[in-house]
């Protein structure tokens, strides 16, 4: 199926009523745009992502929405984060060096968001469209914790359920709800009150 930004605005217009629909198309032509796939005026062949990766892209919209981060400084850049107006730093899937998964035969870590605040303060999040968490989705939040371990570091996991906290070896995870239908995110939970 070939598209245009026309199209992809035209799909948005009519889905006016539903939000959902609204991000969904927002964020796709955003995705779309950072990975130079979609060229200003041209067609492309319509490349479809998976529901797991336009939740970890709206929860990265709502993250900079509330730090305030509207504006780089710079060029920004995906893959490379970026630098953003009253010092905040934001990294998306960017992929740091691993001591504990060497060990297992990995070299690195890629978190979905790291946040790095004014003061020393960073957070890291974990996007996971699902109502549930597993033991493995906590154990890998862990890691990215250990690994990127500094004195005010916190991590969380945004999904679909309810806001709790997970305790483990004296380390704490913040489970956070953060729900597209809805559109409500639990900024507290996740370190941006």
């Amino acid at each position: 199926m070939l598209i245009t930004r026309e199209l992809l605005m035209r799909v948005r217009e009519a889905g006016r009523g539903n939000p959902v629909i609204a991000a969904g198309v927002d964020l796709y032509v955003t995705y779309r745009a950072h990975r130079h796939l979609l060229k200003r005026g041209g067609e492309g062949r319509l490349r479809f992502i998976s529901t797991h990766k336009l939740y970890e892209l709206w929860i990265l919209a709502k993250v900079l929405q509330r730090v305030g981060a509207i504006r780089p400084v710079g060029r920004l850049s995906l893959k490379d984060g970026g630098r953003f107006v009253n010092g905040v730093e934001v990294e998306y899937d960017v992929w740091h060096p691993s001591g504990l998964r060497s060990l297992a035969g990995g070299a690195h870590i890629r978190p979905d968001i790291v946040v790095k605040l004014p003061g020393g303060r960073m957070l890291v999040i974990d996007a996971k469209y699902k109502e549930e968490v597993s033991e493995e989705d906590l154990g890998r939040l862990l890691i990215y914790v250990v690994e990127l371990s500094q004195p005010e570091l916190s991590g969380a996991m945004a999904y679909l359920g309810e806001s709790k906290m997970w305790r483990s070896h004296g380390r704490r995870i913040a489970l956070c709800k953060a729900d597209p239908r809805t559109g409500y995110v639990d900024f507290s939970c996740l370190g941006l009150e």
